[in-house]
């Protein structure tokens, strides 16, 4: 995503405002300074799309700048904004504060400006409306709720622009059930509105009485008021954790027992979700089927009443899925952990799971059982299919003993993995206590609910956000660049990974961009002092190296090429360590050790290690 100083040298203002961190100035022709908030700005223009009807109907049609006009039809509806130094410039610099409004929505929109200058454009109700309208949230919501995408995209056309235009306001723009108290008063002694409704056999009731559900919905979220709080960057011991569910809903953590893998995942699940929103399962043994997670039919008993369903005996993880997937609760984020997770086959129990977690429609996606119905011990009904909850998130905790499995690549290939150990420093201060308090974990406004980040970063096809920006293409260009040399290298040694695997370490960098924020400036610096490469380094570390297992014939090689390229960044060095026309290779393992100038140094480490295992051993593996 551009920054607006960039997106302001595109224009034809470039000459006339200019961009700061937190506002834009412009002067006037007595060489007088004016000074807009950016949170000014945002405000006022939240406020201009809300009544965007009224506006439009005393423009009629007729968008012609006149000082008069814009002075009054704008000043009058920027009065409820509360935003001081747009509403006072407004009054002796309409002209340039029009100009500013409009530059700044076309930068949120990531829309080109127009290079004639004549203001305004994207101002008007259906550009404001790709900003901070609810309407698609609102679709998507009545889709996960089991609405057909007909029925989903007539209710939500229902609301507006048709009942919208009854009120002179955008319904869209009501955030609180409370709300609509107001708005049904306007309504119920509106004989426009009760005419409509009769006519469309009340599809218009029953639209707002979805709508005033969808936002219950996001009220449960917030909870007291934290819809838009994500775990924040400042938290070391959460950063890594929150990057990944953000990006791939399915996360492993792995290393040594008593390293604090459980407790992460649990500081994570409690700090996105609401009570009764993450659930703690242990994994046994004896999970040799999916029945320890999907439940199962119990075909010897009957409920009690005279219909004589079977019971169907329920699990945790279902309960927590069923949980999920109700209407009430799809704007709210699920975490489920499964602790020790590779105490059985993954692939056994975990298998319709994974498959569900990776399909596109994920409605049915489950199925439970084959009867026409069925009920729990408790009377509530099982559906024989339902559907994967796409606010679920799952995090796994794995120790490598002669207890476990190992997991397959298919598996792996599936999720983050995340490599957690004791470090040095902080063992010695917790034996001899005197480890510093551990701060509370905090969250910070980025002005988009958790699930809905997860949402945005882990769509199919790649879409600009007003709160989650594209990677600069400058970052792009270069990460592009490092993961194409890395396949490369992965393809010569015979372990090269596909599609899935590039598209989610994009994402993951995308993500590290979006909680480098909110604010433009601390997204500039971290693409300026290429905070970038960090990101890039623990993907390589999370996505790519634990695909790598072997013995010394087969790994010796790849392993030496990925160090060498770790530590240099030269594809053409790395390469040295695979022979060629059946030459002895020009590098060998020992050359891949002790290197100190590291261009991925959390990666080149640990392959530092799988090396000296591999030497040693014959035979090594990421997960060890």
């Amino acid at each position: 995503m551009k920054t607006f100083a960039t997106y302001l040298e595109e224009s034809a203002e470039k000459e006339s405002l200019v961009a700061h961190h937190e506002c834009m100035e412009f002067t006037n022709n007595n060489g007088k300074r004016f000074v807009l908030l950016y949170d000014d700005i945002l405000n006022c223009l939240r406020i201009i799309w809300k009544w965007g009807f009224s506006i439009e109907k005393n423009f009629a049609g007729n968008w012609d700048y006149d000082e008069d006009k814009y002075r009054k039809v704008f000043g009058d509806i920027l009065k409820e904004a509360g935003a001081n130094s747009v509403v006072t410039n407004l009054g002796s610099q309409t002209s340039n504060t029009i100009k500013s409004l409009d530059l700044y929505a076309g930068f949120l929109l990531q829309k080109k400006p127009d290079e004639t200058g004549k203001r305004p454009f994207f101002l008007r109700h259906r550009e404001l409306s790709g900003i901070f309208s609810l309407k698609d949230e609102f679709r998507k919501w009545l889709s996960l709720s089991g609405k057909s995408d007909k029925s989903a995209e007539r209710y939500s056309s229902a609301i507006s622009p048709t009942i919208s235009k009854l009120v002179d306001y955008d319904v869209f723009s009501i955030l609180s059930k409370s709300d609509f108290v107001t708005l049904r008063e306007a309504l119920s002694n509106n004989q426009e509105f009760i005419l409509l409704d009769a006519n469309g056999n009340q599809m218009y009731s029953i639209a707002l009485k979805h709508y005033e559900q969808f936002i219950a919905s996001r009220e449960s979220a917030s909870g007291d008021g934290q819809l838009y709080m994500i775990p924040s960057n400042e938290e070391p011991r959460l950063r890594k954790l929150c990057l990944s569910v953000l990006t791939k809903p399915f996360l492993i953590l792995t290393g040594p027992s008593g390293t604090g893998k459980t407790r992460g995942a649990v500081e994570l699940a409690k700090l996105v979700c609401e009570a009764g929103c993450h659930q703690l399962v242990a994994v046994g043994a004896d999970w040799t089927d999916n029945r320890h997670v999907l439940g199962y039919l119990n075909p010897l008993e009957t409920e009690a009443a005279e219909a004589k369903r079977p019971i169907y005996e329920t699990t945790a993880i279902l309960d927590l899925i069923l949980h999920a997937n109700d209407p009430a609760n799809l704007g709210l984020p699920h975490v489920l952990i499964l602790d020790e997770m590779n105490l059985s086959h993954v692939e056994r129990y975990f298998a319709d799971f994974l498959s569900a977690m990776e399909l596109e429609d994920k409605a049915d996606a489950l199925k439970l059982h084959a009867a026409g119905a069925a009920v729990t011990r408790t009377g509530k009904n099982i559906p024989s299919h339902i559907n994967f909850p796409t606010n679920l998130f799952v995090i796994g905790t794995v120790n490598i003993d002669e207890t476990t499995y190992m997991f397959s690549p298919k598996v792996l290939d599936r999720a983050n993995v995340i490599e957690i150990h004791a470090e040095h420093d902080a063992l010695s201060d917790f034996l001899r206590k005197t480890s510093p308090t551990v701060a509370t974990p905090r969250t910070k406004d980025y002005g988009i609910s958790f699930l809905d980040a997860a949402h945005v970063i882990q769509a199919k096809e790649e879409t600009a956000h007003a709160m989650v920006p594209l990677l600069p293409p400058t970052v792009r260009d270069a990460a592009v660049d490092h993961l194409m040399a890395l396949f490369r290298i992965m393809k010569r040694g015979r372990g090269e990974y596909g599609f899935r695997t590039g598209k989610e370490v994009m994402a993951y960098l995308r993500t590290a961009h979006f909680l480098a924020g909110p604010d433009e400036a601390a997204r500039t610096t971290w693409v300026t002092e290429k905070n970038w490469q960090d990101a890039l380094d623990a993907q390589i570390l999370q996505k790519i190296l634990p695909k790598l297992h072997g013995s010394r014939s087969r790994l010796g090689p790849l392993l030496g090429a990925l160090a060498t390229y770790c530590a240099s960044g030269e594809e053409a060095h790395a390469m040295e360590h695979f022979p060629t026309d059946g030459a002895v290779a020009k590098r060998t393992l020992q050359d891949a050790r002790g290197l100190t100038a590291m261009k991925f140094k959390n990666s080149y480490e640990k392959l530092d290690r799988m090396i000296s295992v591999l030497i040693e051993e014959q035979f090594v593996s990421f997960i060890c």
